[in-house]
């Protein structure tokens, strides 16, 4: 699948994977603050953002996506990172493709799976069941969904993922692909679990999140050469909440 993806600067390129309900356009700041070191690219991933949509939303067909992505813009050894489902379609590449990266950093994810949370069951309940188009104008769609949530962060979520197009407001994430697929999203693929990634590898942890379990002893079976930096006073958004402290960590990792 061809993806929608933003590019800013030169050097040696940087690509970035973003996660679940989000876009390219949310790291748009962490972007501009590296772009005077690395080729920053950032993907919107299928069923998101500018990207097509499609039926099908697991990690093997993510990890295509992301080869295809590469090959397209002729990509030579880039830096990888990746965030929530972004960072576990990085690892699985990694597993897969290891010759392709040079350094890879996992942001707040961990290779296990998960339950999903119940902030993901109410957003697909609500995106699934509210159609964007019956709403006059955007203001009418944003007070609505402030009725049904009150965390100001599922808010965001959804106001970023509204769309406005010739024939009224739609959503920009696929809903009925990502509710059908949203055990895929949450698990880690069976099939991989006994694949092993030597090289040095940064996971990057919300010291207020537990996606990384048990300072993070779940990585070593696949990713021994693992190495753990906490963030303090962040939760799983770490490039939302402590930007200046992520950035030096990636800007010290890929030195």
């Amino acid at each position: 699948m061809r993806l929608y993806y933003r590019e800013e600067g030169e050097g040696q390129p940087l690509i970035i994977l973003h996660g679940l309900w989000g876009a390219s356009d949310n790291w748009l700041p962490i972007m501009h603050r590296l772009k005077d070191r690395f080729r920053v690219i950032i993907p919107d991933m299928r069923n998101h953002g500018q990207s097509p949509h499609h039926p099908q939303h697991n990690y093997p067909a993510l990890c295509g996506d992301l080869l295809e992505l590469i090959q397209k813009l002729g990509l030579t050894k880039p830096h990888l990172i990746g965030h929530s489902m972004g960072g576990k379609t990085a690892m699985f590449f990694l597993l897969q493709y290891p010759e392709y990266i040079s350094k890879a950093i996992i942001i707040d994810i961990a290779p296990i799976a998960y339950m999903p949370s119940l902030e993901h069951l109410n957003i697909l309940t609500y995106i699934t069941s509210v159609n964007p188009g019956t709403f006059a104008n955007r203001n009418a769609l944003q007070a609505d969904i402030r009725k049904h949530f009150g965390d100001t962060a599922t808010q965001q979520i959804l106001f970023k993922n509204i769309r406005k197009t010739i024939k009224g407001l739609k959503w920009k994430i696929n809903p009925e692909a990502l509710q059908q697929n949203i055990n895929e999203v949450c698990h880690w693929p069976a099939d991989i679990t006994d694949k092993i990634y030597p090289g040095l590898i940064l996971f990057i942890k919300g010291e207020k999140s537990a996606y990384i379990p048990n300072e993070g002893e779940c990585l070593k079976k696949q990713f021994p050469a693992a190495r753990v930096e906490i963030i303090p006073q962040a939760g799983h958004a770490i490039h939302n909440e402590q930007p200046e402290i992520l950035l030096k960590t990636i800007h010290t990792f890929l030195a």
